[in-house]
């Protein structure tokens, strides 16, 4: 016969690790985030597309992984701290994190204050052959929120033209807010976020 402590014993170590494995969970967890782009302006006008991106939001809590922009203070989840996976659909084609001009550095989930602001993703190279060869999805502070913009070049240069643009909308879920993040700072479409710090900002045009 099992001795009655020993098995106190067992189910006593068995709750311990349960109750610190739902504490880990309950610290960090993996978020699908769904996504809309309406066109409201330009080619595409009254269309809308669609997509998805997965991060984990350890990113946003734990001081030890979490990225920090210097220019404005927000935090950044990119591919080193968090981003999983992304997948936009737009004009037949699907379009991933590896399709960003920038990567593995980009593209990245930007988040002021603990709440999501926008994508910051830059895909220059589309892969239908038509007038749009590029697009971003950036937050626009003069817009007021996550927006996209569609060119008939690369959005790095000066010389190509705005085609469409429209916002977007985020499934926004539940996240952790860090403490001592300063209020919300956009990156400017404009700014493009300065990947290229020889290529002159680029301003859609209306």
């Amino acid at each position: 016969m099992i001795n009655k402590v020993f098995m106190s014993a067992i189910v006593g170590v068995a709750l311990t690790a349960a109750a610190v494995l739902s504490g880990s969970a309950a610290q960090a967890a993996i978020i699908t985030n769904h996504f809309r782009v309406d066109v409201t302006m330009g080619l595409l006008e009254g269309q809308s597309f669609f997509g998805h991106f997965t991060y984990n939001d350890a990113a946003l809590s734990d001081p030890a992984i979490q990225i920090i922009d210097p220019s404005n203070g927000n935090q950044i989840i990119n591919q080193s701290n968090g981003l999983i996976d992304l997948s936009f659909n737009f004009l037949n084609n699907t379009y991933t994190q590896a399709s960003d001009s920038g990567f593995p550095d980009y593209p990245t989930i930007n988040f002021a204050g603990g709440s999501l602001q926008s994508l910051d993703y830059i895909v220059e190279s589309l892969l239908n052959p038509g007038p749009i060869r590029s697009f971003v999805i950036a937050f626009d502070p003069l817009f007021g929120g996550p927006v996209f913009n569609g060119f008939d070049g690369s959005p790095f240069n000066p010389n190509s033209n705005g085609l469409l643009a429209g916002p977007v909308t985020y499934d926004i879920q539940p996240i952790p807010t860090p403490a001592l993040l300063p209020g919300l700072i956009g990156l400017s479409v404009g700014v493009l976020r300065k990947r290229r710090s020889a290529t002159q900002a680029v301003t859609v045009d209306s």
